[in-house]
């Protein structure tokens, strides 16, 4: 007698498939749409990116700090050639000025304005003008490649840039003359140091400069370690808006093992989250090596006591924590790489001259639109 052979496995569920390819991007935003975005999500991404960073890089010694600059905001998908309006509506849900736009609210202003057809955004002006438009303070700024420290310094001080570049298969920056023309948005950066020393034990000049006597003395020191990442290091001002926005306790974090697989999707299920954040929290290893304390009290204080200190940028391998419309992960790019790729966006692709769509192109064209400007944003 022939023997039966055994059932198939349960089916995945469909909230619960880490790391797995969606079919259609339909799949992917409606998953997208129910993910919890909180601190734990944001701390998740960061250590991701680090990580996977570090083993990519040759002078990764051990112990050679890395200091994260990071304000969150959670991702958003194009639908079509929106991805301007998409880095708009991350920019106003992160500076928390129009929480709740959408995308089509956005795109029907564009509109109404002249600054688009279908989505499209060729026009630096022109997206200043919107974003000022929707209530926060814009303007457009030129030069990327000479401007590292003022677009770093924007950043520390709790704005967002909004950045057009080409974009590669994989989305990174890459050099095609304007014809892969995307947008993003910077919403923080990470320093490496150039050089390090493992006798002297640190950066010198990052840590001599922010980290005071006075400061060690009253145990405020501008960074925080990551307990999991030692070699990671946090900006409190920023970590700390992280945790206000997100509505919850810094104390009360517990850590998801990170990864460093690149694939379309990681999602934690509602069972997992329930597991990792509920009852447990005396069995899992909290975020950071702080004591308790109410972030959204302490937010405003912290912020007014390390916002002036200076760092000599030319020491440090800056990279940029961008996102995009068309993938939900996080992006941590070198900032030299997407200065070159907005440096040179000179011209309309032949695939966008060919096909149907009528494309506004308000100054003329790409180069004029595009090439060595973007846009700094404050709440």
């Amino acid at each position: 007698m022939a023997s039966i052979p055994p059932p198939p496995p349960p089916p995945i569920s469909a909230a619960f498939k880490p790391h797995m390819l969606f079919d259609n991007k339909e799949d992917l935003k409606n998953v997208c749409a129910h993910v919890e975005y909180d601190e734990a999500y944001f701390l998740k991404e960061i250590r991701k990116r680090v990580a996977f960073l570090r083993t990519r890089l040759d002078n990764a010694v051990e112990g050679l700090p890395f200091y994260s600059h990071y304000a969150p905001v959670a991702p958003i998908l194009q639908d079509g050639p929106q991805c301007g309006l998409i880095a708009v509506a991350m920019a106003m849900h992160q500076l928390e000025i129009r929480p709740n736009v959408t995308v089509d609210e956005i795109f029907s202003r564009a509109k109404e304005l002249g600054f688009t057809n279908n989505g499209e955004m060729y026009s630096v002006r022109d997206m200043v003008s919107l974003v000022r438009d929707l209530g926060a303070e814009a303007k457009m700024s030129s030069n990327m490649k000479d401007s590292m420290e003022l677009f770093c310094e924007h950043l520390k001080q709790g704005g967002a840039i909004l950045v057009p570049y080409d974009s590669d298969r994989n989305h990174e920056p890459c050099c095609k003359c304007g014809h892969k023309a995307h947008w993003a948005i910077v919403t923080g950066f990470l320093l490496v140091p150039k050089e390090y020393s493992v006798e002297e034990g640190n950066s010198q000049s990052l840590i001599d400069t922010c980290n005071t006597a006075q400061d060690k003395q009253d145990g405020q020191l501008p960074y925080l370690q990551d307990e999991e990442l030692p070699y990671l290091h946090h900006y409190r001002n920023t970590y700390y808006k992280m945790v206000a926005q997100c509505g919850r306790n810094i104390s009360k974090v517990p850590y998801q093992d990170a990864d460093t697989s690149d694939n379309d999707a990681a999602v934690v299920s509602d069972t997992n989250k329930t597991n990792t954040m509920g009852d447990n929290l005396n069995t899992t290893k909290h975020a950071l090596k702080i004591s308790d304390c109410n972030p959204r009290a302490k937010h405003s204080e912290e912020q007014s006591k390390h916002k002036s200190f200076n760092v000599n940028y030319e020491d440090f391998q800056v990279y940029v924590y961008a996102r995009q419309g068309k993938s939900q992960h996080l992006a941590l790019w070198k900032y030299d790489a997407l200065a070159e790729s907005n440096s040179q966006l000179v011209e309309l692709g032949p695939d966008r001259e060919l096909d149907d769509n009528t494309y506004i192109l308000s100054e003329g064209s790409v180069k004029e639109g595009l090439c060595n400007k973007f846009v700094k944003l404050n709440g």
